[in-house]
């Protein structure tokens, strides 16, 4: 009887450990591909920022280039700038 309990703690043993060591591997295979994906994620977000960015940054100054400042003064200490968007009020 001692015999046959023993035997059982045995092949309970060994198979505990193969079924760790199976979840142990998956488990390191799951945090491979979250790595790797959180990785991908983040270049294709920053080039994705950058570029937006650049664009945003081109066009503003397409925009500069294009606008014409005309200074319109009622006296000498407040002046307006008119451009093609808003007027900008400027105390001197």
């Amino acid at each position: 009887m001692e015999e046959e309990i023993q035997k059982i703690v045995q092949v309970a043993k060994k198979e505990w450990t193969v079924v760790r060591s199976w979840v142990d591997g998956i488990t390191a295979l799951i945090g491979l591909f979250a790595s790797l994906c959180g990785g991908i994620a983040w270049f294709v977000n920053y080039h994705k920022q950058k570029t937006e960015f650049q664009e945003k940054m081109a066009l503003a100054g397409h925009r500069q280039n294009k606008e014409s400042i005309r200074p319109q003064c009622s006296s000498r200490l407040k002046c307006t700038f008119e451009t093609e968007g808003e007027p900008l009020f400027i105390n001197i």
